[in-house]
C-alpha cells in the first residue's frame, strides 16, 4: 500500500470508528461506512487502538459514553485530522481522475469529522447543503419523479 492509500485508509477507519463502525464486522451489520477489509496490510491504528474498540463497543459518537469518545479523540483525533490533510495534499499532487477522486472522498470524510464534532459538542453546527454536497457533489434541489 503506497502512503496515500495509508493515508485513506486511517482516515476511513478512523471517521467509521468514530460512527461505531466496524469494518471487521462479519455480518455486516456493524459496519457505518467502511465495507470491510480485504488489505493483506495490518489494519491502522486508528482502528487497532484501544481506544478505537472502547468507542466502537460504545456505538460511536451517537452512543451513550462520552468518556470513550473523549479517549479516542485524544489519542486518534490529531491522526486523523493529519491523514485528512494529507490526502488532501496527494489529490493535488496527482491531479487527474485519481486526484478528483481522492478529493471528493476527502470533502465526504471532513464533512463525517464535522458533524461528528458537532454531535460532541467540539464543533461548530454542520449546515444541511454542506452535508448533502459532501455526499453528492452538489446542492440540494427539490425532488421532480415526473421524470421516472
Amino acid at each position: 500500500m503506497d502512503q496515500a492509500g495509508k493515508h485513506v485508509a486511517d482516515a476511513v477507519l478512523g471517521i467509521d470508528t468514530l460512527w461505531g463502525g466496524d469494518v471487521m464486522c462479519a455480518s455486516g451489520t456493524g459496519r457505518f461506512i467502511a465495507d470491510s477489509w480485504f488489505s493483506d496490510e495490518p489494519l491502522p491504528a486508528t482502528y487497532t487502538h484501544p481506544a478505537a474498540a472502547r468507542l466502537r463497543a460504545a456505538g460511536g459518537v451517537t452512543g451513550k459514553d462520552s468518556t470513550a469518545v473523549a479517549d479516542y479523540l485524544r489519542e486518534m483525533g490529531a491522526e486523523i485530522v493529519r491523514c485528512l490533510d494529507a490526502i488532501n495534499v496527494e489529490a493535488r499532487r496527482v491531479g487527474g481522475l485519481r486526484g478528483a477522486y481522492l478529493e471528493g472522498l476527502n470533502t465526504s470524510l471532513t464533512t463525517m469529522w464535522a458533524l461528528a464534532m458537532e454531535v460532541t459538542g467540539k464543533g461548530n453546527r454542520v449546515p444541511y447543503e454542506e452535508s448533502v454536497k459532501a455526499s453528492t457533489g452538489r446542492p440540494p434541489e427539490p425532488s421532480d419523479p415526473t421524470a421516472k
